[in-house]
């Protein structure tokens, strides 16, 4: 069995083959560019798990590593992206805030000492600090799949 983990980075999954562009700042997994032809045959992986990875690269590069995904999995393969929701990211900026959204503003003001006192600085520093390249919303993601051929797709919320 075959499962692929893309962008690691540091959360090395046992029994998994862990891969990331920059092997050198994150050791213990094999170099893969996720914006090239992946070195694994046809229909050849069971699993592939991204989490928190393809919101840093490009909408073509991310489309491009989801083609890859599709050719290299087999036909009763599972493939799990992890990103954050743009729409949640958006929904910040309300004035009635849910207590999902209160916590997150509050932690990132502590966790990333944040100067300021809005939710402005929390959605600014989102979009900055960690090199995000394109923000997905649902919606985007499912239709971007869906053009590449993957189906009975499933969407979960933050903490689902």
């Amino acid at each position: 069995m075959i499962k692929l983990h893309l962008g690691c980075g540091r959360n090395i999954l046992d029994g998994w083959i862990n891969t990331d562009y920059n092997t050198a700042k994150f050791g213990g997994s094999e170099y893969l560019d996720v914006t090239k032809k992946f070195p694994y045959n046809n229909n050849s992986v069971d699993y592939i798990f991204s989490e928190h990875m393809i919101e840093h690269i490009s909408y073509q590069d991310g489309k491009f590593m989801l083609e890859e995904s599709f050719r290299v999995l087999k036909s009763s393969g599972k493939i799990r992206i992890s990103t954050p929701d743009l729409k949640f990211l958006i929904k910040l900026y309300n004035e009635d805030k849910t207590e999902l959204q209160k916590r997150y503003i509050e932690y990132s003001f502590k966790e990333y000492k944040l100067d300021g006192n809005s939710d402005t600085f929390v959605i600014n520093n989102f979009h900055r600090d960690w090199g995000h390249i394109f923000i997905y919303d649902e919606k985007t993601l499912k239709s971007l799949f869906e053009s590449i051929g993957f189906f009975d797709l499933k969407c979960y919320g933050l903490m689902e």
